[in-house]
């Protein structure tokens, strides 16, 4: 892909929509792809699948911000890091986003290698399918959605 052609930055929404509180990252992409719908500078994408998929998303943006479900005791709280972090989001993923993007920069998957930060929403573990946020995880969805747009 050609370094014109390429968005600015792109928002990766990770999650499982069916999992409750693990859609959080999901139903922030939904929001900001509306916002940013007619925008060709940012890339907005949901991410369900594994995360090592991601180095084929990496050459279509400069930047890159992922948020993501994390547990947490109390959940909405929000967390941000970026690759300097040596925070360890637990996720509800086989490893976290943080974890899995190290990984693909040490693989060379692309060069030079995107900065991206990493803006976790805690919640507990899901005990129910459904679409349905928790309050607390709704609210940190607005806050996060407002702050990246």
């Amino acid at each position: 892909m050609s370094q014109a052609r390429r968005a600015r930055i792109a928002v990766i929404g990770i999650g499982n929509p069916i999992a409750g509180d693990d859609g959080a990252g999901i139903h922030v992409a939904r929001r900001l792809a509306r916002a940013f719908a007619a925008e060709p500078r940012v890339y907005v994408a949901e991410w369900e699948g594994d995360l090592f998929g991601l180095a084929d998303v990496l050459p279509r943006a400069e930047r890159f911000v992922l948020v993501d479900a994390a547990v947490g005791d109390r959940p909405g709280e929000v967390r941000r890091f970026d690759r300097g972090s040596t925070w360890f989001a637990p996720s509800f993923h086989q490893l976290d986003a943080g974890t899995v993007l190290r990984a693909l920069e040490a693989l060379g998957t692309v060069a030079p290698f995107p900065p991206w930060e990493l803006w976790g929403i805690t919640a507990r573990l899901p005990c129910q399918f459904g679409e349905e946020l928790s309050p607390e995880v709704e609210e940190a969805v607005t806050q996060v959605a407002a702050a990246l747009e």
